[in-house]
């Protein structure tokens, strides 16, 4: 558990009839990234225009990687074919650069981005923040302040202490930029690494939101919030009727 002196979470909201079953059932809405409000948010940034001559070392360096492979004598028939399809399309490839078919700019794409992009695109994430009283938020998130602001006690041994699911947000002057070539190369290791910085990175103007993310994987959907509410906080504006409703 990281920031264990972060011992609660905030959830700003507006009203909605779903509200008070939801938090009877200790739950929230998990939207995908697709309903932020930031349209560059979770978004792929790719470096997709890439020299010949890194191209050209790159697909020497998976050759003789695919190579090495196919020396395997207890390579199966279907992973025998799938690593020799692979290294003839580089051979082609290969044969294209040196003959001067490509341009020195060079688009290159992948399947493994086109998942990743997928992945992202279903997740489900909770935005919460450290703060329950920064005014931009409640006008923001809370309806113009006539919303609420749920707190979330962030305990041992729940969702929301645990660093595989919830993170606070890094922001950043750039969002993170990711080459294709690297992307596809790399180990699960890698990719996992790469698919938490697109998530848990945001653009340094919003730094005041102080935001944390706790994402599952079926997005657009309410599911248990993996921490305990204790608090709700009524705006500014909470029209008396809504307060009573949650206080019964």
């Amino acid at each position: 558990m990281i920031f264990p002196e972060v011992r609660s979470l905030y959830k700003y909201t507006s009203f909605s009839k779903h509200f008070l079953s939801n938090i009877k059932n200790n739950s929230l809405y998990f939207s995908k990234p697709e309903n932020f409000n930031d349209p560059i948010d979770c978004g792929i940034q790719l470096q997709k225009h890439i020299s010949s001559d890194v191209v050209l070392e790159d697909l020497k360096k998976s050759n003789r990687k695919f190579l090495s492979i196919l020396k395997n004598k207890n390579l199966n028939n279907s992973t025998r074919n799938y690593f020799s399809i692979l290294s003839n399309e580089n051979s082609i490839l290969l044969e294209k650069i040196k003959n001067g078919e490509f341009k020195d700019s060079w688009h290159h794409t992948s399947p493994n981005i086109d998942y990743l992009e997928k992945s992202i695109k279903s997740k489900g994430i909770l935005c919460l923040s450290e703060n329950n009283d920064n005014m931009l938020m409640w006008a923001h998130y809370a309806n113009n302040h006539k919303g609420l602001c749920i707190g979330i006690k962030r305990e041992k041994n729940t969702r929301l202490s645990n660093n595989n699911f919830t993170l606070p947000v890094r922001y950043t002057q750039r969002l993170p930029l990711i080459s294709t070539i690297e992307y596809t190369d790399g180990d699960e290791k890698y990719k996992r690494e790469i698919l938490r910085t697109l998530i848990y990175s945001k653009s340094i103007d919003w730094a005041y939101e102080r935001e944390w993310r706790s994402v599952i994987d079926a997005g657009n959907k309410v599911h248990s919030i993996g921490g305990r509410i204790f608090e709700i906080i009524f705006g500014l504006n909470t029209p008396s009727r809504t307060r009573s409703q949650i206080r019964n």
